[in-house]
């Protein structure tokens, strides 16, 4: 083949993937809300398209079998066939069968699908089959499933499409470009934004028209880069509506699938890296978790389990959740399991607590289930899922219900989720003699502290300083801990950066009476006393608070974010970093990093735990205040 058939060949692939994919989803929507006429037309026309590009490269076998697919849908479109399960069956094994001839080598030239186009003159012959695609492919060497649940039919839809029905939708001017030149123009707008803050730090411009006209544009073309690598999460979880469609009927079973959350944008490897280990999820919630019809009525729930995948961000992260409402998982269960297949021994795995033995479902080689079917139940797969989430920097957690369900939950930390060069909000901070900057997302508030004040100061417990917050209880973190470096504190007179002995005091503080503290603070308050670091700021980790101390807040900057330097690249504290409007580099400190560096813990009922996506959305605290006579408010403490 000359370089020119080969570009027609690759345009064609891509363009038929794309197609089949269409018909896929198009055909899922017919039988979950009937048939509408703009559907069965879209329907016909994308098989139209592939038949005739495959036409045109000489495809024989594939436009054979697009052409009986193609076929079929003009009497459906014109309300000479019914639209039934069956014939949906039909073109679902259609689409299957030309994503293996694409493939394929050959472009599946050498193997015909004279058993699909059987089905199909069947169809043509009698308008309906007595028997589903599936059951006939069962006969096949390649394929072993029983005899799917029978399903209500889609709405047929009859009579004739109108001129206006018939004609075909403007489809809009792509153009495919390859990867990396959009990683090139996206790390060249980065510089150009980061150069356009230099300038903006080193000049007034207020007055320069042309330059703010500039400053602008060079904003928008940034931002259009990067929107231009972003897909929504929808993307990849419309994928599962074949998947459980297909499962469900397998394992005769009835579910509902429902989504939540898609217009959340990630990076496309990013999301793509999520693929395999929610396919894995889905396939063990069908299998494992759900119950079958009788088992759910018997159990005093609906017929039709529930299956729902979201995404939303939250604390400085991206969470992607699997949840269903089946069987839940017993920890007890899985004690005994990890006893009889010799991962622990009995003393040891009664020793453990109910989530480190939930943990026990990750190890590779355990499952639950005595015997292994083509679905699930070989023990391989979750250790996977953990190692997959775990190489792009997420972590996964689960929350179950006995008799109730399972939530399993991906986390991803914005600052991993983010494409390199992109713009986002970040407070500047000074620690020592050096800045740093946080993702403003992951910041709940910022705290000055009154040394002067006895109630207003941190106090030592147990070993750790802690800060009394309202109502909660803030662990206090020194960041140079997480750097290995000694901890200093900046004079208030000099601006000297000093070594920070207060930790012995504290320790020495720890072991006196409230009385005598207070007295000792009281010797400290005059011209010799040293300040203590004023600025704490609270940030948020999986909805638990803990504070940074700092130096002092530089401000509040859009940054531009590039990857972690080489130097630094093996830290875990670090996400990235970024040069300021006036020049100095400056590195992004990763929350999840510094949390796991220092040994953090949280209570279950705090931050660690999987919870309940509805009482995530509903609970909060707030603050209440009346206006005039009779006028009642309130306001989400978070705005305060």
């Amino acid at each position: 083949m000359t370089d020119s058939d080969d570009g027609l060949l690759a345009d064609f692939i891509v363009e038929a993937m794309a197609g089949l994919d269409r018909i896929e989803q198009l055909l899922l929507q017919l039988e979950q809300q009937g048939a509408s006429q703009d559907m069965l037309d879209d329907l016909f026309r994308c098989l139209h398209s592939i038949k005739g590009n495959a036409s045109f490269l000489e495809l024989g076998s594939l436009v054979e079998l697009a052409h009986a697919g193609e076929t079929l849908m003009g009497r459906v479109r014109t309300g000479q066939q019914v639209l039934e399960i069956s014939l949906a069956d039909l073109l679902l094994a259609t689409v299957d069968r030309i994503k293996e001839m694409i493939s394929a080598s050959d472009l599946g030239q050498g193997q015909p699908a004279t058993d699909l186009l059987a089905l199909y003159e069947g169809f043509m012959a009698d308008g309906a089959v007595g028997s589903s695609p599936e059951d006939a492919l069962d006969e096949a060497p390649s394929t072993a499933l029983e005899p799917p649940a029978p399903q209500p039919a889609p709405k047929p839809v009859s009579g004739p499409p109108s001129a206006a029905e018939a004609r075909p939708t403007e489809a809009a001017a792509t153009m495919r470009v390859p990867v990396q030149f959009l990683d090139d123009l996206l790390s060249l707008t980065g510089t150009m934004v980061m150069a356009r803050n230099q300038l903006l730090s080193g000049h007034q411009f207020h007055d320069d028209v042309a330059f703010s006209t500039l400053s602008r544009c060079i904003a928008e073309v940034h931002k259009s880069v990067v929107q231009s690598r972003m897909v929504p999460v929808s993307e990849l979880f419309t994928r599962f509506h074949r998947v459980v469609r297909d499962l469900a009927r397998r394992l005769g079973k009835e579910v509902e699938l429902q989504i939540d959350g898609g217009e959340i944008e990630l990076d496309r490897t990013i999301l793509e890296a999520f693929a395999d280990p929610l396919t894995h999820l889905v396939r063990n919630a069908l299998d494992h978790a759900l119950e079958t019809p009788e088992e759910r009525m018997a159990a005093d729930k609906h017929r039709c389990g529930r299956l729902a995948l979201r995404a939303y961000q939250q604390s400085g992260e991206i969470i992607i959740e699997v949840e269903d409402d089946g069987r839940g998982i017993d920890d007890q269960v899985v004690r005994a399991k990890a006893v009889d297949k010799g991962i622990l021994d009995a003393a040891a795995a009664g020793a453990l607590s109910r989530k480190q033995a939930l943990n026990l479902i990750m190890q590779a080689g355990f499952s639950t289930r005595d015997q292994a079917t083509d679905v699930s139940g070989r023990g391989v797969g979750m250790d996977v899922v953990r190692t997959n989430i775990e190489a792009i920097g997420g972590s996964i957690g689960i929350h179950t219900e006995v008799g109730s369900g399972t939530v399993f939950a991906f986390r991803l930390p914005v600052t991993q989720a983010i494409v390199s060069s992109s713009l986002i909000s970040a407070l500047v901070v000074v620690i020592g003699n050096e800045r740093y900057a946080i993702p403003e997302s992951a910041v709940n508030e910022i705290i000055r502290i009154d040394p002067q004040d006895p109630a207003d100061r941190i106090r030592p417990l147990e070993g750790q300083g802690v800060f009394q917050l309202r109502n909660k209880v803030l662990s206090i973190v020194h960041p140079e801990d997480a750097f290995g470096q000694e901890r200093t504190f900046i004079h208030p007179v000099t601006g000297q950066v000093l070594p920070d002995r207060r930790q012995r005091i504290a320790d020495r503080r720890s072991e006196e009476s409230e009385a005598e503290a207070a007295r000792w603070a009281g010797r400290r308050s005059g011209k010799e006393r040293r300040r203590s670091r004023q600025t704490l700021v609270v940030v948020e980790f999986r909805r638990s608070l803990f504070g940074l101390m700092v130096d002092r807040v530089a401000g509040i900057e859009e940054i531009v974010v590039r990857p972690t330097p080489a130097l630094v690249a093996g830290s875990t504290v670090f996400s990235g970093h970024t040069v300021l409007g006036d020049g100095l580099i400056v590195l992004l400190l990763d929350v999840p990093g510094l949390v796991q560096r220092l040994g953090l813990h949280f209570d279950d009922d705090e931050g660690d735990e999987v919870r309940s996506y509805r009482a995530l959305r509903t609970g909060q605290q707030m603050v209440l205040f009346n206006g005039a006579p009779g006028e009642h408010f309130a306001l989400p403490l978070m705005m305060i």
